[in-house]
């Protein structure tokens, strides 16, 4: 969601939220502000909690740094100029990016499990920082897009290992409503990303956007070294091979359907705007102005996450994942009616669903994976941006009203596959227990 520069927006990547990470066993925990260590046996999560000031530091962090990936839409065509490529390449200022991102979300986990959360998450912004600053002086297109790759895969270490920090490492009361603020400044990143990338375009030329990006980014690196609990010792190995963890996770029937119910989270969020884009455009003659509007009425729908974790429905992930996945199936529903006030409504349920959604399927990974965790949260992050590719590529030529009915297939199949794998889960658990 975002600034529109042209009377007919196109979409390329999805949703900033993202995934995988840190490993419970070994490492050292911390409240927040000061460096503590836990009782020997004991949980980090009850042992240490992150005081609610790291909360606010990694909502900050994940309102900025994912943002990287969407300052490349206003960035395109200064960009594309300056280089003097043509439109279709110029597009790659965001596409290499988000390759790399999407790429680094596997990685975040073993880096995470080697390295300690806070090494990672502050040497990842560091990283971010000093590459950031780096892309201006890029001498040609070819070293400007590996600069803005390399960006990809800094800024993937973020979200995967803050979920689960924040899983982890955040008392019982308030773990719901920490994740819900995390993953609602994942989503909002799209917005502020473009909103970043416009606003400094029209006060400089587009150098300052990633000199002023830069800046941010090594404030940010120093505040979560600074706030962040200290790690342990670096550890040689990182535990299972990422291939052997992957093929554990898709046997446990727990995990494997949270990751089918997440791969048209995205892929529909993204489709559902390119058609409702079009639709306002070519039926309701919408300019930019309108497109904007309508995005920021439904960026209302983002507060759903943190107001409902702190209900009943918000301290059970699996609930609150069915939950959200009826709520955005219904919003399609209401889309398909017409009118824009009508598809104002229908899109702020969509939202709302959807920011439900993201927070409890990270829950669900988290309780259940294990000591894979990290693991399964980089993958259902992956699982998430490929739908954002191939679900849009599927209703592509189908209209407004076919294609949002077969959009709504998605989140009633992804409620009814939770809904039926609760049971069976419990059961597997019992026998294990």
């Amino acid at each position: 969601m975002g600034v529109r520069t042209s009377p007919r927006p196109r979409r390329s990547a999805a949703p900033a939220v993202t995934t995988s990470t840190v490993p419970t066993a070994g490492s050292t925990t911390g409240a927040g502000a000061g460096p503590t260590r836990p009782t020997p046996g004991t949980s980090p999560i009850t042992a240490a909690p992150a005081a609610a000031s790291v909360t606010v530091l990694l909502v900050v962090c994940a309102l900025l740094i994912p943002a990287a990936l969407y300052v490349g839409v206003p960035l395109a065509g200064p960009t594309g100029r300056r280089f003097g490529v043509g439109a279709a390449a110029a597009s790659w200022t965001s596409g290499a990016f988000a390759l790399a991102y999407a790429a680094g979300f596997l990685a975040a986990g073993p880096v995470a499990a080697r390295l300690g959360p806070r090494r990672t998450l502050a040497g990842a912004s560091g990283v971010l920082a000093v590459v950031t600053a780096v892309a201006p002086l890029a001498g040609g297109y070819g070293a400007f897009l590996t600069v803005r790759a390399g960006q990809g895969l800094a800024a993937a270490m973020f979200a995967p290992v803050a979920l689960v920090y924040t899983a982890e490492r955040t008392g019982p009361a308030r773990r719901g409503a920490a994740l819900a603020w995390l993953t609602t400044g994942l989503l909002g990143a799209g917005l502020v990303g473009q909103l970043l990338g416009t606003g400094l375009l029209a006060w400089s030329g587009w150098e300052a956007v990633f000199w002023v990006s830069a800046a941010g980014y090594g404030a940010l690196a120093v505040a979560l070294w600074l706030v962040l609990a200290v790690d342990g010792p670096p550890v040689a190995s990182a535990g299972e091979g990422l291939v052997r963890s992957v093929a554990e996770l898709l046997r446990d029937g727990r995990i494997w359907p949270v990751f089918v119910a997440a791969f048209g989270v995205f892929g529909t969020f993204v489709a559902m705007y390119r058609m409702v884009d079009t639709r306002l455009v070519d039926d309701h003659q919408a300019g930019t102005g309108l497109l904007l509007a309508f995005e920021a009425v439904g960026c209302v729908g983002l507060l759903a996450a943190p107001v409902v974790a702190r209900t009943g429905l918000g301290r059970s992930p699996r609930a609150q994942s069915v939950a959200g996945f009826l709520l955005a199936a219904a919003g399609l529903g209401v889309l398909q009616i017409g009118g824009v006030a009508v598809m104002v409504a229908g899109s702020v349920a969509y939202v709302a669903g959807t920011s439900l959604v993201v927070p409890g399927l990270v829950g669900l990974l988290a309780t259940g994976a294990g000591e894979r965790r990290a693991v399964a949260v980089g993958v259902n992050t992956c699982v998430l941006f490929v739908g954002a590719a191939v679900v849009p590529a599927l209703v592509v030529g189908l209209g407004y009203r076919p294609g949002l009915l077969a959009l709504t297939v998605l989140p009633l199949a992804g409620a009814a596959l939770l809904s039926r794998t609760s049971s069976s889960g419990s059961r597997q658990d019992s026998q294990q227990r």
